[in-house]
């Protein structure tokens, strides 16, 4: 099979998950593979999750079965060749057998991106969300101890979804400031639909004094989304980092919030 290591920006696409009337990156991504490895009949790459609509990712892999051979930085410089610019092939890997996207990786790094400026600039509006007032951030930062360990985190799960499993772990959670930026850093071994923005939305309740930084835990145990926070929106969320190895994400350092991820290059 072929690993495809994308980075997309998700302002023009209904997420990952192909939809039959909409743009979505694994529709897209698997149109130009269609017409690269001349197969009309190739099954949709796998990928390594589901973003939701204008969700973006810095690092992404999807699977692909191998139906033709091609030198991997072929299939790379080709693909990029029919692809919209808003969808990247940063790198491939030939890999024998097949298997799904989503067991090659075994913990993400989330990063949801705000500003707190009374206007945002028209350049970045699709990349953050705009909170508009100010917010206590040592209230935020006081709240995230609450959701280290594993928990169950039902509360913080879209109600929209039949996954019956909800424990997870989370490794690591900052909050970091950049002039009028501000990020909330996730670190964890899986993710549940919604869970990182719905996290996002209740600290930012917390920041604005809605909720006290002990709520946290309270939400957390009652197992009821109606407990959590609002759902923020796609725009300022960010897939960062993929680890295929446990050792690479308990080692991981969260890097400091910058803007160099705009500029990332191959």
């Amino acid at each position: 099979m072929y690993v495809l290591h994308l980075s997309f920006c998700g302002a023009n696409y209904h997420g990952w998950q192909i939809q039959s009337d909409v743009p979505t990156v694994q529709g897209t991504l698997h149109e130009a593979l269609k017409r690269i490895l001349d197969a009309p009949d190739l099954p949709p790459p796998s990928g390594c999750g589901r973003t939701d609509e204008g969700v973006h990712a810095v690092e992404f892999i999807a699977a692909v079965r191998a139906v033709r051979e091609m030198p991997p930085d072929n299939l790379r410089l080709g693909l990029n060749s029919l692809l919209p610019p808003d969808i990247r092939i940063m790198a491939v890997e030939r890999v024998a057998g097949y298997r799904n996207a989503r067991t090659l990786v075994v913990g993400k790094h989330y990063r949801y991106l705000l500003c707190r400026t009374d206007t945002l600039s028209p350049f970045v509006n699709h990349l953050v969300w705009r909170c508009g007032r100010p917010l206590n951030t040592a209230a935020m930062r006081a709240s995230l101890r609450h959701l280290l360990g594993t928990h169950d985190f039902k509360s913080f799960q879209a109600s929209n979804t039949d996954v019956e499993e909800t424990e997870r772990t989370i490794h690591q959670a900052a909050v970091m400031e950049a002039g009028p930026l501000l990020a909330i850093d996730l670190v964890g071994d899986g993710f549940l639909k919604h869970m990182v923005r719905i996290i996002a939305g209740t600290l930012v309740e917390i920041g604005r004094g809605e909720r006290t930084p002990e709520a946290m835990s309270d939400i957390v145990a009652a197992r009821n989304r109606s407990s959590a926070g609002v759902t923020l929106p796609g725009k300022g969320l960010y897939l960062c980092k993929l680890f295929r190895r446990e050792e690479d994400l308990r080692n991981y350092a969260i890097p400091l919030l910058s803007t160099d991820i705009i500029w990332r290059c191959r």
